[in-house]
Parts: C-alpha cells; sequence; structure tokens
C-alpha cells in the first residue's frame, strides 16, 4: 500500500504506512535487523521526494548505520544509501559531499560487480552533473566519458529495475510474516480484545522507488 501512495504522491499516507511497519519491525525483531534498514531507507525516499532533504538525510543515515553493523560496508545495498545520500547533498548544492558519496557508492559496486554496471554509469552521469555544477567541465567529461563506454559495453545488461524488485517482495514478504505472527500473538492472548492492540494490525507495505534509474531502492 506504501508503494501505491507513493506512486500517486500521496506521501504523508505512504510515510504512515511506513511507521506502522517500522513500530511492528522494532518490536518483533529489534532496532538493527537489516530490514529496520530498508524501512529508514524507504522513508528516506519519500522525504526525499518532498523535498525535506534533511529528514531524508536522517532516515538514510538511520539506515546506513544498521546496514554497516549487519551486512558490512562492501554490500551493494550500502552503496544505494551512499548513491542516494548522494543525490540529497546535490540537490542541496552540497556537490563536494555528494561527490563524496558517489565515489563510495561506485568503489561498493565496481568490488561487487565490476566495472561495468549500470548503476556505476548511472553515478557516473550523477557526477559528471555534480562536476558542472562546479564549473569542472572536463571532471565532467571524464565522467559522462566514462558512463557512455559502461552504456556501449556488450555485457552490459539494463538490471536495475530487476534488483530492486526483488528486494521489495522480499520486504514485503517479512512484513506479512512479522504482521502474521502480531496477528495471531494477539488473538491467542487473553487481552485480544483489547481496542489498542487491535488498531495496530493495520496492514502495511513498504515502497521502493526508482526515479528513472536516479534513485534507488535497498
Amino acid at each position: 500500500m506504501g508503494t501505491i501512495y507513493q506512486k500517486q504522491g500521496m506521501y504523508a499516507d505512504a510515510l504512515s504506512m511506513h511507521d506502522k511497519s517500522l513500530k511492528i519491525q522494532l518490536e518483533a525483531i529489534g532496532d538493527n535487523h537489516p530490514t529496520v534498514a530498508i524501512t529508514y531507507h524507504n522513508m528516506g525516499l519519500v522525504y526525499d521526494n518532498q523535498g525535506k532533504y534533511t529528514d531524508a538525510l536522517s532516515m538514510y543515515d538511520k539506515s546506513l548505520k544498521i546496514q554497516l553493523e549487519a551486512i558490512g560496508d562492501n554490500h551493494p545495498n550500502v552503496a544505494i544509501t551512499y548513491h542516494n545520500m548522494g543525490l540529497v547533498y546535490d540537490n542541496q548544492g552540497k556537490y563536494t559531499d555528494a561527490l563524496s558519496m558517489y565515489q563510495k557508492a561506485v568503489q561498493i559496486l565496481v568490488d561487487a560487480h565490476g566495472e561495468n554496471h549500470p548503476q556505476i554509469a548511472t553515478i557516473y552521469r550523477h557526477m559528471a552533473n555534480c562536476y558542472d555544477k562546479q564549473n569542472r567541465h572536463d571532471d565532467a567529461t571524464s565522467m559522462r566519458h566514462k558512463a557512455n563506454n559502461i552504456s556501449s559495453h556488450p555485457d552490459q545488461l539494463n538490471i536495475t529495475n530487476q534488483q530492486s524488485t526483488p528486494i521489495l517482495y522480499q520486504l514485503q514478504a517479512r512484513q506479512d510474516e512479522l504482521l502474521l505472527a502480531k496477528s495471531k500473538a494477539i488473538d491467542d492472548s487473553p487481552s485480544s480484545t483489547d481496542q489498542d492492540q487491535q488498531t495496530q494490525l493495520q496492514p502495511t507495505a513498504s515502497n521502493s522507488t526508482d526515479d528513472d534509474g536516479s534513485r534507488q531502492s535497498t
């Protein structure tokens, strides 16, 4: 449902769904689980779409801290978080910070997938735009050349959306399991008639956006 709300531009409703999901996750699996990181990341995406960049960075930072602890600093999902943080800094006009995030993302993706991954080409193009805004046009040209080389590589596959979709499905399945377990626990409890408990059991879903290849979901 959160995905639908975001696609419709109903960001307040999308955030509400994420918040409900987050509360269940924190109670069921704790605050350092990778699924919690994904929810924080998706909340960051919503704030980013709203232009609430400070809030977006806060959510991305929470997600990143969990990711670094849970899956390590060389996981492709960490690269995606760095990339999306870079986009926020870029939108804020903080181009040096943006480039730092982009470079971290590129290094992880090169180590994980090699030099010809399509997400790397996307990041190179963002870096080129940053360099242009800094009047570093030679650097911008170099980045675009690298991006074009990847795009024309015979082994290059457009898998950005293919990567985003399975993660969304995995998260949705995990949240459904949590909700089912929560519902069963309440139904089996002597206090199952408590209205406050019943109110918490509204269906939730995570959303994920891939804004023309720019914003990527973990």
